[in-house]
């Protein structure tokens, strides 16, 4: 999608989320406007320490990492229990972001409304499933490769598999375990009674935002004419361990663009906006929390590897965003994606100012991320960030980036366009006019 593509502006009418350290968006203003952070242990319950914890670096199969961000544990109460409990919490928030809209279920019966939700996967659930239905088959399969077949064997299988299946999920009645990512967007669809299209789509860490995309192109198309966005993400163990293999993550806390930056802090978190064009927003006399004027997309091509972005890349989804009629020099605030490792950091940085550089003509803005906060929502990061810059302009002020002690050397702050806020700072209409900020999200592999 290019800047030219989305010719229609489109509006955020209702917004709510689940994000650490809070249970709505009043409470993550709160979290941000007092510059606190969300990081805590993850719990035992979450990541078998005596199993998978080496505080060595570089351990086959281990973390040397065991924090990361958590929202409060609560019941959620949309759909019934054999739907993941990750897509059940998403679903409790897309309620809350149709109620805060002001939309009833029969203003969205009577209309075309489409799910477009930014998910990879559930909770542990779908695996726990998978070891407990088939505990037996490998129990048996490993008597087989050793030639035991004696009387006493069987029965120390069957404990055996007795003991695993204990505590585990079993089966839904309909031997369809809804544990699969699709059922993210199946299960706000199913809650709130809605006809349109429903999808899951999986970008990694830009997944939110390129839902977002997807929803804000189908109402301009016409195909549909509400839009309800979503990101949902769930912290295990599993992401910990893949993050320690690669060496990118932090055992000490997330600090974007800090000098002492040594990797992420993966989180969950879950946020839901519901869209409609600018137009109808007015027609239908909505509070507009914000206006979307456009939107880039792009991946890295033949990058050096996995875990190193590409200036290119992210020089090319700017240059989409800002399209025919919107001025790079409007944006007094710009939300980066941000990962809290030098590399990302860094390129993301000189990736901005090369492009924001000749608008603003020595003219310095802002620049923050939320993941100091509350760490990297993964797939939920992009609706988190921009959901940051919409409650900063609904207050009027910008909050600030914490953790940040010695802003990163291998940054040029002179030479650059921005500076990282670091304390409260006021977010004035200039001239009267409206306050704009732009929000990135990238994903791995770019």
């Amino acid at each position: 999608m290019s800047g030219d593509a989305l010719r229609t502006p489109i509006a955020v009418v209702g917004l709510s989320c689940r994000l650490p350290g809070a249970d709505d968006a009043e409470a993550f203003w709160r979290l941000l406007a007092e510059a606190r952070s969300a990081v805590v242990e993850m719990p035992g319950d979450r990541l078998d320490r005596d199993l998978y914890f080496d505080e060595r670096r570089g351990q086959r199969g281990r973390t040397y990492s065991t924090i990361c961000g958590l929202v409060r544990p609560q019941h959620p109460w949309s759909g019934d229990e054999s739907y993941d409990v990750c897509h059940r919490i998403l679903a409790d928030v897309a309620v809350e972001a149709c109620r805060n809209s002001g939309m009833t279920r029969e203003d969205l019966a009577a209309r075309s409304v489409g799910v477009f939700v930014g998910h990879s996967g559930g909770s542990p659930a779908a695996s726990d499933v998978t070891r407990a239905t088939l505990a037996g088959q490998a129990y048996e399969l490993l008597r087989g490769v050793a030639g035991v077949e004696t009387e006493r064997a069987a029965r120390v299988i069957a404990d055996a598999t007795a003991r695993l299946r204990r505590g585990k999920p079993q089966r839904a009645s309909d031997g369809n375990p809804k544990s699969e990512a699709r059922w993210a967007a199946e299960l706000v669809a199913r809650t709130l009674g809605l006809t349109g299209p429903n999808l899951v789509l999986d970008a990694a860490c830009s997944s939110s935002l390129v839902a977002l995309a997807l929803g804000a192109l189908a109402l301009e198309r016409g195909e549909v004419d509400v839009a309800i966005v979503g990101g949902a993400s769930y912290a295990q163990s599993n992401s910990l361990i893949l993050f320690s293999q690669a060496q990118s993550c932090s055992a000490r806390g997330s600090r974007p663009f800090d000098d002492g930056a040594d990797g992420l802090v993966g989180s969950e978190g879950y946020v839901a906006m519901v869209l409609k064009t600018e137009a109808q927003a007015r027609r239908d006399g909505d509070a507009i929390a914000a206006v979307i004027r456009g939107i880039g997309l792009s991946t890295d091509g033949r990058g050096r590897h996995l875990w190193a972005p590409r200036k290119e890349g992210q020089t090319a989804a700017m240059t989409r965003a800002y399209g025919a009629g919107i001025d790079p020099a409007g944006v007094q605030y710009v939300e980066a994606h941000a990962t809290s490792t030098q590399v990302g950091d860094a390129t993301e940085i000189e990736s901005m100012a090369e492009f924001f550089g000749p608008h603003l003509k020595g003219a310095k803005i802002p620049v923050g991320s939320v993941k100091s906060n509350i760490g990297h929502t993964l797939e939920t990061a992009g609706l988190a960030g921009l959901l940051k810059v919409i409650l900063a302009m609904k207050h009027g002020a910008v909050p600030p980036t914490i953790n940040v002690e010695q802003p990163n050397h291998t940054i040029d702050w002179e030479r650059v366009p921005f500076e990282v806020v670091r304390a409260m700072r006021p977010w004035a209409r200039p001239d009267g006019g409206v306050r704009r900020g732009a929000v990135s999200a990238f994903g791995i592999g770019g």
